[in-house]
This record gives structure tokens, C-alpha cells and sequence, in this order.
């Protein structure tokens, strides 16, 4: 009876204590809801205070480990918490290394931010491991773990680590190819001190602070001086005085440049037409930096080069003129033009927007570069006269006064004009008056000379050729000129010294000509009715067969001629009505062949 009496006043007195620490617990709220008085703020005071409450209305940690434990108090040497990781702005995850001890049953997580008032944050089964979640923004807060045995007693290690619900790093702005905008999660709203953002390459196993900042209102970070082409792994961490957190948030971005600019790293070189440029030209892609675009869509842009619309002249871009750059340098080969004339080039880059960190379409002018006729072309190289010979329109005159212009087209095997060159010709008729060029050919390839004659064109008919520069003598042009009005007679082939008799004497011929001495072949006086006479017969001889002659194209010729008396100084006279006579050169007429002997005197 004794026994159940002392049981019951042990239950009442708990109870009791029970009473009193919960009347204690109700005094110290109604204390904290009448502080508003205070200078501090409501916040902190409302959440010191109510841990402080509850933490006190609650069996603390000095109480659960009160109950007498049989063997080890450690459990099997249980270490307590390992490591309390960041996972989010408002969650941790804390993890221990399990006890050996087949008598641990599970783990007790506290939150022992405030070491004297512990508080159960999770309790767990035989596990390593367990993410505590709902954690205020930026605020530190300190952990403990505590193995429980089955009759749920706890090891008595106090360890604690540190821990603090932070968000990280969110994304990267890639400015060029050197500079980063990193952005991070708001420091504010907590106990925050410090933000600092680490950094490393691909190749890189350690982080480097790269930047640290007291201005926790910040968002974002700046980071300059990154190598181009380079791939980063980037992190954002906050502190507390010297407590950093240890979030898993880590953003990659490649240092590339987004394309801005496009310049002529080598301008295009002068040449001669048809040959390769003497410079090639080289084209890079640049950010607004100055940089290379060397990664990228835009590293590998098709690059085409054409005609500048500010070009002085026109023509045909030929050879590889639209390449893919290699990582961001566009190296142009075998780049010719056939079109002669100082040139332009554009150079554009294709549109690659559509793509992740492409850019527009975009181009460049280059400097101005000069492209050259190459050697004068045979076959396309011109000799003209003017007037021009085209039928019905007759040939000049030969009368040595009127004269054709020989005109020059110079031109490569492209057709570009060729200037500078003072060509020089040449007539197959001996005797022409040829005038030479006195100035070189023009922008247009073009220069003259002219040339006049006295000599009609006979066979074979009157050719021009260039005779320099050599190897243009294949170049001609026939410029034929005319006989003038028939004027005179002329003794195409004079008489011969001949013997007297009938048809002793040579064949002779009789010529209708202009004033130049040229024959008439052609028209009415062409056939003209010639007749000879002897101009100084002074012993009365006597000219025998056939006479007058009708000229035939402008000649008349007389083959059975003769004088019957011996004599010495004999000319001929050829007349032909309004035709000025000609006279021939002087022949004489010797002694025949005997006929009939004569003999005379005493027989």
C-alpha cells in the first residue's frame, strides 16, 4: 500500500511541474507579444522568442539523455553529424556516418543554432543521410545528429556543423569572348555578410575566387578577363562572417563573343586579269571587343565575297569566293578577276540567328585594289579603217592626198581594253604614205593613225597588219584605194631596137591611166580605140600592121608591128582622143633579113 502511495505522489508531482512549466511557457509569450515597445525588430524577437518557448516547454536534450544507458554512451563511437551540404535557399542536406552498433535503431537531426534550447529538426530510421527542408532565406543555422537506440535513448555527442539555405548561382549572360554576366540568387533577407564567386575551367580541378562582395543586394557579378573559347564552371556562394555555404549550383558557359563586326585582316592584293590576287584576302569575325569569334555558330559562318556596290568597276568574283571561316577567320585562295579596273570587295557574313549566340547577316568593305589588263589578246585586238569599205561605198582615191583613219582597239584575251600601248602598222604595198600613232591607247584601249597612197590597189589587193607589239601581225585589215579618172596614155612596154620588115617588131603595149599612173581597168576609156605614129620619121618610113588597137581593161597591146626603113632614134606616139599621148622611148630599125640577091656587074 505504501508503494502505490509513493507511486501516486510521484505522479502528482510531475504533474504538477508539468503545470508550472507551462504556465512559465504562457508568461513569457504574453511578455513577448507586449514588446513592440522595444528597438529591436519584431522579427528577430519574434523567432529568438519562440524557439526560447518552445525549446522550453519541450524535454530538452540534457533530459532525453538523461536515462541511465547500460554499456557505451557513444554508441559505438558514432561521431555524430559528417557534413551538411546546400541543396536550395531552403534546404540542407545533413549527413553522418552510421553507428556501428546493432543497438541504434535510428537518428535524431537537431537544429542546435541555439546550443542551450536544441530542437528536433527530422528523425530517421538506419539511414546516412536526410534533407531538412523549410529553412529560412540566407539564415545560418548550426546541426547536430544523435543515434537512438531501441529503448530511445541517445549517444551524448555534441558535434554540430554549420549550415546555410542559400540558391547559388542561376544562369550565365555571356557578354564576348572575354566577359561574363553571372547571376545568383538574392543574398538579402538573412544574416548574409559576403558573396563570393568561384570559377574554373574544363581543365581546371580547383575553384578560384574570382570576385567577392560585401553588397549583398547584388544579383549578379561581372567577370572579365576569361580566356576566348574557353568553357567555365561557375559558382556563387554566401557567408556569414567566416561561414560559407556550400551549394551544389554550378553554371557553365563558353567564353564566345557574339558576332558584331567583320574586318579585312588582309585586304585583297592587285593583279592582272585572269591571274590570282596578289594578296589573298582574309576576313575575320569580331565581337564588340575586338575579339575573334572563335566558338560558336558564328565561328564557322559562311563568308561569301562579291562586288562592292561602292566599287569603281564591276565584274565576276571567281575563284573560292564564299568559304566557311575556321573558328572565326574566313581565309580566302585562289580569288581572280577577269574584268579589268579598280574593284571593291564586300565580304558577308550569313545569317545565323536562328542558331543559339548566332547574329545577323552583316558585311564589310574592303580597301580598293586594282585589277590590270593582261598581255593584248590577237584574236580579239582590233585594226579598222574609217570610212569604212562596206559596199555599196566605194574606196578613196589614190591621189596621195585622201587618206583613211587606221584605228586601234588593244584588248586582252578577257576584252578589257588594254592602255598605255603605242601600236604600229605596216601596208603590203610598197610605196604607201603610213602615218604611225602619236599617242598611246586610251582608258578604252583605243588610238589611231592614217595613211594615204598614190598606188591603186592592184593584186594582190592592199592589207594593214600591227606590226608591233609582236606577235598582233594576224591583226589586218585591207584598205584599198582606187585608180582616179583616166587622164593620160602611158607605153606599158616600150618598142625595142627591131629589123625592118612586116611584123618584125617586139610586142607592145599601150596603157590607159589616171594621173598617178595608175591603170584603168574599168569604164568606157578602159577600152579606148589606141593608135600609134612614128614622131620623127624623117626618111619617110612606112609602120605597118594592125593600128589602132581597142584597148582591153584599160590596155592595148599590138603584135605585128613593123617599119620598113632602117633608121635610128624612131619613137612612138600613143594617141587616144582626150587622153594626154604618150610618147616611147627612142628604138631603131636595122637592116632585115635579105629577101631577093642582086647581083650586079660582069658575069
Amino acid at each position: 500500500m505504501s508503494s502505490v502511495m509513493a507511486l501516486i505522489l510521484a505522479v502528482s508531482f510531475v504533474l504538477n511541474q508539468i503545470v508550472t512549466s507551462l504556465r512559465f511557457c504562457l508568461e513569457i509569450l504574453n511578455v513577448i507579444l507586449r514588446s513592440k515597445f522595444l528597438g529591436l525588430q519584431i522579427s528577430k524577437i519574434l523567432f529568438l522568442s519562440t524557439t526560447l518557448v518552445l525549446t522550453s516547454c519541450m524535454p530538452s536534450e540534457k533530459e532525453l539523455t538523461q536515462a541511465v544507458i547500460d554499456g557505451d554512451q557513444t554508441f559505438g563511437g558514432f561521431a555524430g553529424i559528417a557534413s551538411v551540404q546546400t541543396l536550395s535557399d531552403s534546404q540542407v542536406r545533413v549527413t553522418w556516418v552510421q553507428s556501428p552498433s546493432s543497438r541504434v535503431t535510428g537518428y535524431r537531426v537537431y537544429d542546435s543554432t541555439l546550443p542551450s534550447f536544441p530542437a528536433i529538426k527530422a528523425e530517421v530510421g538506419n539511414v546516412s543521410s536526410v534533407v531538412i527542408s523549410g529553412l529560412s532565406r540566407n539564415r545560418i543555422y548550426k546541426f547536430r545528429v544523435k543515434a537512438v537506440n531501441e529503448l530511445d535513448d541517445e549517444d551524448i555527442n555534441e558535434n554540430d556543423l554549420p549550415g546555410i539555405a542559400y540558391g547559388g548561382a542561376t544562369n550565365a549572360i555571356v557578354v564576348s569572348s572575354t566577359e561574363a554576366i553571372l547571376n545568383y540568387s538574392p543574398a538579402t533577407s538573412g544574416e548574409i555578410t559576403a558573396v563570393n564567386t568561384y570559377c574554373k575551367t574544363a581543365t581546371e580541378t580547383e575553384y578560384t575566387l574570382v570576385n567577392t562582395t560585401t553588397d549583398i543586394n547584388l544579383t549578379s557579378v561581372n567577370i572579365s578577363g576569361l580566356v576566348t573559347n574557353t568553357v567555365y564552371n561557375c559558382r556563387v556562394s554566401v557567408a556569414v562572417d567566416t561561414i560559407e555555404d556550400n551549394n551544389l549550383q554550378v553554371v557553365t558557359f563558353t567564353a564566345l563573343g557574339r558576332a558584331d563586326h567583320l574586318v579585312f585582316s588582309v585586304q585583297p592584293g592587285n593583279a592582272q586579269a585572269g591571274d590570282n590576287l596578289s594578296q589573298q584576302p582574309v576576313v575575320r569575325i569580331l565581337d564588340e571587343n575586338d575579339n575573334i569569334v572563335s566558338g560558336g555558330p558564328d565561328a564557322t559562318a559562311l563568308i561569301t565575297l562579291e562586288i562592292a556596290s561602292s566599287s569603281p568597276t564591276g565584274g565576276t568574283v571567281r575563284g573560292a569566293f564564299a568559304i566557311n571561316a575556321i573558328a572565326g577567320v574566313a581565309t580566302f585562295s585562289g580569288i581572280n578577276f577577269q574584268e579589268a579596273g579598280l574593284k571593291i570587295l564586300s565580304a558577308r557574313k550569313a545569317d545565323t540567328s536562328s542558331l543559339s549566340f548566332g547574329s545577323p547577316e552583316m558585311t564589310v568593305d574592303s580597301a580598293q585594289f586594282n585589277i590590270t589588263p593582261g598581255n593584248i589578246s590577237p584574236t580579239l585586238t582590233t585594226i579598222t579603217i574609217d570610212p569604212a569599205i562596206i559596199p555599196p561605198f566605194d574606196a578613196l582615191i589614190a591621189n596621195g592626198v585622201d587618206s583613211y583613219q587606221v584605228n586601234f582597239t588593244l584588248r586582252d584575251s578577257y576584252g578589257n581594253p588594254v592602255p598605255g600601248i603605242r601600236p604600229q602598222f605596216s601596208s603590203n604595198i610598197v610605196g604607201d604614205f603610213l602615218s604611225q600613232p602619236l599617242f598611246n591607247s586610251d582608258a578604252n584601249g583605243e588610238t589611231s593613225g592614217s595613211i594615204s597612197t598614190t598606188i591603186a590597189d592592184t593584186i594582190p589587193a592592199r592589207v594593214l597588219s600591227i606590226s608591233s607589239p609582236s606577235g598582233l601581225n594576224s591583226i589586218q585589215v585591207a584598205a584599198p584605194f582606187k585608180p582616179g579618172p583616166p587622164t593620160r596614155l602611158a607605153f606599158q612596154v616600150q618598142p625595142q631596137n627591131s629589123p625592118a620588115g612586116l611584123a618584125s617588131m617586139n610586142q607592145i603595149q599601150v596603157a590607159v591611166q589616171d594621173a598617178q599612173g595608175n591603170l584603168i581597168t574599168t569604164g568606157a576609156l578602159a577600152s579606148s580605140s589606141i593608135a600609134l605614129t612614128i614622131s620623127n620619121n624623117v626618111n619617110g618610113a612606112i609602120l605597118t600592121g594592125t593600128n589602132p588597137v581597142v584597148a582591153v581593161n584599160g590596155i592595148a597591146t599590138f603584135n605585128d608591128l613593123g617599119i620598113d626603113r632602117t633608121g635610128s632614134g624612131y619613137r612612138f606616139i600613143a594617141n587616144s582622143g582626150a587622153l594626154n599621148p604618150a610618147t616611147s622611148n627612142n628604138f631603131n630599125i636595122t637592116a632585115g633579113v635579105p629577101r631577093v640577091i642582086t647581083m650586079t656587074g660582069p658575069t
